[in-house]
């Protein structure tokens, strides 16, 4: 789960995500829909799916879990 008040995207960034093994997220974007954008591509790009939304927050899983 990622809650760091407003420094999510800047902390999705700077993952090595094809490096790392990490089967999930849980990501708060309070509701910002460019950040939410800019962290859901950054995460597709890596390979993970969006799974949920709720509108404050989003679960992601690997695409091959």
């Amino acid at each position: 789960s990622l809650d760091v008040e407003g420094s999510e995207l800047s902390v999705i960034e700077s993952l090595d995500l094809k490096n790392i093994d990490i089967k999930s997220f849980s990501i708060e974007y309070n509701g910002n829909s460019e950040v939410k954008k800019k962290i859901q591509t950054r995460l597709e790009e890596n390979d993970f799916k969006l799974t949920d939304d709720d509108g404050y927050q989003e679960i992601y899983f690997l695409k091959n879990f």
